[in-house]
């Protein structure tokens, strides 16, 4: 039996991604999620918004769902799911180091190593571990969101990805963009390497030690969320569809208040964490529901959410090369909304293509080839007919 559904998810999620990801590698990292000022136009401050009610956040969690879920469809050879796991995390390093630091990949695999053998645990206590490890979550970025740097000068010394790092704290100095913008314009120097190399050594480990635990909480859940039965009776679910209003309301009072000047306030941070995580699990139940054969859109994200590994790391270069291009930090943030529209269609247009001679894709069958020597299908995508 197929479950189209999960992968038609994922392959919407990859375009969700891709619109938060894009607007940090074509432009000033600190002008991606920070308010406009208060000079911008009612356009871009409208961008802001959709930008981070309906998209950040929110995909990433859509994924962590996903992953959770497809554990516990793969069955239970533990010891390939963990080989696996072991290969993800260095290829997830080495797309932060020199491609994105942005990358994800390297904090499910350090998450995911673990979930495999709790794919049997009962299910009341996955959802008590999972409520621990999210609650641990929000008091952790609480916590880190009440101190508050104090901003220094700009160093005018010192090699630029140095200067960039030293100052990384406050990237919405015009001192920081205009060093940043002439750095990364360039082509791939010395300098943009090293400082995207710093800048992952943040990101990653607050990947896997903070934005982890929400990571492993929304693992757990989409696992419980498999066991129950969701791709079997998706209605039986069909409460949980209540969180995309309750999300939304919880999404607009967050960053209502995080326009108003007080973006990291623990009412505004834990709002924003509920809220995304309200809507994600709302959209997750509700598109379980899309089901049958469907049409050319819906064969062709299913297409890009089987490879989905291998489209990620495409839109990744992509958006790599167009960073290093003269465009950088010329692009607005509805032409970067449209880029990732263009880039993503194209990528799931090849997946159809691709997936019509293979098996799986390209990169799909190294990852698994270097774990195990297989390539099957994607383990989301294939079931047995036995129920759950």
């Amino acid at each position: 039996m197929r479950y189209p559904a999960p992968d038609r998810i994922r392959g919407l999620a990859l375009l969700g991604i891709l619109v938060v990801n894009i607007g940090f590698m074509v432009g000033p990292i600190g002008l991606v999620l920070d308010p406009p000022s208060v000079q911008s136009t009612f356009v871009d401050r409208l961008g802001w918004w959709v930008l981070r009610v309906g998209f950040e956040s929110k995909f990433m969690a859509l994924f962590a769902l996903l992953f959770g879920a497809s554990v516990m469809l793969a069955g239970d050879n533990v010891k390939r799911h963990e080989a696996r796991m072991l290969r993800l995390f260095p290829i997830g390093v080495a797309h932060g180091l020199f491609v994105f630091f942005g990358d994800i990949l390297h904090a499910y695999a350090a998450w995911g190593f673990p979930l495999a053998r709790l794919r049997l645990v009962r299910g009341g206590r996955l959802l008590l571990l999972g409520g621990i490890a999210f609650c641990w979550y929000l008091l952790v970025t609480a916590t880190v969101h009440s101190f508050e740097v104090e901003e220094s000068v700009f160093p005018t010394s010192g090699p630029a990805w140095w200067r960039l790092a030293s100052a990384s704290a406050d990237p919405i100095d015009p001192a920081f963009i205009t060093l940043e913008t002439e750095v990364i314009r360039t082509a791939p120097s010395v300098d943009s390497t090293i400082f995207r190399m710093v800048v992952f050594g943040y990101v990653g480990i607050k990947g896997v030690f903070q934005t982890g635990w929400r990571v492993f909480a929304l693992f757990l859940l989409g696992l419980w969320l498999t066991r129950r039965g969701l791709w079997d009776a998706p209605d039986r679910f069909r409460l949980l569809c209540l969180g995309i209003p309750i999300g939304l309301l919880l999404e607009v009072f967050a960053i209502w208040g995080m326009s108003s000047g007080a973006p990291y306030a623990i009412g505004t941070t834990v709002s924003h964490e509920l809220g995304s995580v309200f809507l994600s699990l709302g959209l997750f139940v509700t598109l379980a529901h899309w089901r049958g054969r469907g049409g050319w859109f819906a064969r062709h994200v299913q297409a890009g959410g089987r490879m989905a590994l291998t489209v990620y790391l495409t839109q990744s270069a992509l958006m790599f090369i167009l960073a290093h291009s003269g465009y950088w930090g010329e692009i607005g943030r509805w032409t970067s909304f449209g880029l990732a529209l263009v880039i993503w269609l194209g990528c799931i247009f090849l997946s159809e293509r691709w997936l019509r001679r293979y098996p799986t894709g390209p990169v799909e069958h190294l990852w698994r080839r270097w774990a195990d020597g297989s390539c099957g299908q994607h383990a989301s995508v294939t079931k047995d007919a036995s129920p759950t």
